[in-house]
């Protein structure tokens, strides 16, 4: 259905439905939270006592271990990828329903990557998604503020928000670039033990 705006497009808003989301009438704060908070145990009993948590861990630490051991990686990712899906979708309802009240095409623009950082911050914890949410959206929320109060920007926050990600991942990225300095160097080696031993 065509919108106001000329290119756009949106559906009609359902502005009571979103009131009866809401925990605390006029906030922003919805069943999305208490949804969340249900998500948080069901997903690290899926992933640490069931049969299907034990194939999505050894498929993603190795992949090829997973194979060899007869779990089908392909299948695997698919249900990873169906997983996730859903509950990016559960929260794209709660996130339209209770604050946008409205579809658009932008409507989740950013958060996609907002989740990726937030998952980088908490390894992968579902415990500890909660906390590291609430430190991303408390960033989120105070850069407007920020700007606002003291006319620096909130571009300020996503340069914060880099730096916590980059020295997140710095470790692994050590590690690999360690990694492929051993390979190599014992490759140097096996070849020069080959040299020696051809003279």
């Amino acid at each position: 259905m065509p919108g106001d705006d000329a290119g756009t497009y949106a559906r009609p808003s359902h502005p009571h439905a979103a009131d009866a989301l809401h925990l605390i009438s006029q906030s922003r704060l919805h069943a999305g939270f208490l949804l969340a908070l249900v998500a948080i145990p069901l997903v690290w009993l899926l992933i640490n006592r069931t049969t299907v948590g034990f194939r999505l861990r050894a498929v993603g630490y190795n992949p090829g271990a997973a194979r060899a051991a007869g779990i089908s990686v392909a299948t695997t990712t698919v249900l990873a990828m169906g997983i996730s899906g859903a509950l990016a979708a559960t929260a794209g309802i709660v996130q339209t329903l209770g604050i946008q009240h409205v579809m658009t095409p932008a409507v989740a623009s950013g958060y996609g990557f907002d989740a990726i950082a937030v998952a980088l911050l908490a390894r992968s914890n579902p415990w500890a998604i909660l906390p590291a949410a609430m430190l991303f959206g408390a960033l989120h929320n105070g850069a407007s503020f920020m700007q606002l109060q003291t006319q620096v920007s909130s571009d300020l926050i996503s340069i914060v928000q880099a730096s916590v990600i980059v020295f997140i991942a710095a470790p692994a990225i050590i590690r690999w670039l360690l990694r492929l300095r051993e390979g190599q160097v014992a490759k140097v080696a096996i070849t020069e033990r080959e040299a020696i031993s051809s003279v």
